[in-house]
This record gives structure tokens, C-alpha cells and sequence, in this order.
């Protein structure tokens, strides 16, 4: 039997965050992360995507969630050079934080699970940094499509997972002065915003879907024409 069955998930977190802390320490970008205790910005507001939240059984679950995020990253300012990471500033999506239960997906499973429905915020986020070209340096996709046409709220490959102390969703600002963000939930649809200075690059993206057999299929991320991500997904 192995030995990783009996370690407690609050241990095994526990020792994942050092590690990664100490990765960071090594690369250099322990320090260059930005703080939940930065100076709140009030940047003007110069470009918005949305997405449909989508009604379930956890609906309103999935909206406490995203708000008690939402309210932790609002505005928080993203110095020239300086890198954003969402499990950092939001935290262990745990009860003793205050998230409840929404659905979630686990091993390619929709399951329900304290902190469900989070990965939204990642998921519209990496797809405006996409499109206003600004520096994505770790995204997690989904390992399976477990939505149609009916259900789904964004483009098959502009999604983003987190995993607290796993996986994680991190952006650098790689222009010349500060950047926010800014999330706004109006009754079924999530806004987010960059805010910044100056009016940002505009970049087409597109996502291309092409079947790699009857189980999985290849999903092609382009941005103005150049084929920049290739992400694998299972279909049922």
C-alpha cells in the first residue's frame, strides 16, 4: 500500500506550498509575488470580456465563492515586472475560509467539492490576458471536455484549473506601468476587466478543435494568426 494514502491533505498542502515557495526562492519570483495587502487601485477600466455562470443545484453556492475571491483581487495593484498569483492571494479555498460546496471538476469528474465553481475566475482571466497580451506564465487546462453546446460558457481551450497548492493560475505584468483587475457578477454573467493607464494591445484569439480519435481531441490556441498553446482533451 502506499505510503502517500495515510499522509493527511492538510499535510500534504502544507509541504507542496514549501516547495513551491522554495521554487519560487530558486527562480527568482519569491519576491516578485504581489501580496493580498497591496494598495487597491483605482485605474480606469480599459477593456471587459464576459462569460455566462451558468445555473446548477449550486448555483448559489458558486456565486458566495466567487465572491469572497472576487473581493480579495478586485483592484489589486500589479506593479511593472511583478507577477500575480491566484492561489497566493485567494487561499486555500477551504470551509474555515468561508467557501462552501459547488460542483467541481476532479479526475475529469463533475463531483461537488468545498470551493467548486472557483476555476471561473481563472478560466475569464487567462482569456482576456490572451487577448490584451499580457504574460501568462502558468495555466492549467482541464483534462476533459465535459461540456456541449448548450452548456458551455467559453471557448474550449480558454479555460484555466486551480488546485490549491497544485495548480496554479499566474500572470506577469509584463508592460511599463500598473495594472489591475476588476470582476463583476450581474445575475447569470461574470465581467472582468483590465484596468491599467494606457489602452492595451488587442490581439485576436481564436481556439481550434481538431479530433484526435473518438476519446480525445486537440485544441489549438492562436493569437493573431500564430499557434501559441496545444492543449489535449478526453470527450466522453
Amino acid at each position: 500500500m502506499s505510503f502517500k494514502k495515510h499522509i493527511p491533505i492538510s499535510l500534504k498542502i502544507f509541504i507542496r506550498i514549501h516547495l513551491i515557495n522554495f521554487r519560487d526562492l530558486i527562480n527568482g519570483n519569491l519576491f516578485r509575488l504581489i501580496s493580498a495587502n497591496v494598495i487597491k487601485s483605482d485605474l480606469p477600466i480599459q477593456y471587459t470580456i464576459s462569460q455566462r455562470i451558468i445555473p446548477n443545484e449550486y448555483f448559489d453556492n458558486k456565486i458566495e465563492n466567487l465572491n469572497i475571491a472576487i473581493h480579495k483581487i478586485n483592484a489589486l495593484i500589479i506593479p511593472s515586472g511583478k507577477i500575480f498569483s491566484f492561489n497566493k492571494i485567494v487561499g486555500n479555498p477551504s470551509i474555515n475560509n468561508g467557501f462552501k460546496e459547488s460542483r467541481s471538476i476532479k479526475n475529469g469528474i463533475v463531483v461537488p467539492e468545498v470551493g467548486g465553481g472557483l476555476c471561473q475566475l481563472p478560466w475569464i482571466m487567462y482569456h482576456l490576458c490572451l487577448q490584451t497580451n499580457i504574460k501568462v506564465i502558468e495555466r492549467h487546462h482541464h483534462s476533459k471536455d465535459i461540456y456541449d453546446e448548450t452548456t458551455r460558457f467559453a471557448p474550449l481551450g480558454s479555460d484555466a484549473t486551480i488546485v490549491f497548492g497544485y495548480k496554479d493560475f499566474r500572470i506577469e505584468n509584463n508592460t511599463d506601468s500598473d495594472i489591475s483587475f476588476l470582476f463583476s457578477i450581474e445575475k447569470h454573467k461574470l465581467n472582468c476587466s483590465l484596468c491599467c493607464n494606457s489602452k492595451p494591445q488587442i490581439n485576436k484569439v481564436t481556439f481550434s478543435s481538431l479530433a484526435l480519435d473518438k476519446k480525445k481531441l486537440i485544441v489549438s490556441t492562436q493569437v493573431n494568426g500564430n499557434i501559441i498553446k496545444k492543449d489535449i482533451y478526453q470527450i466522453d
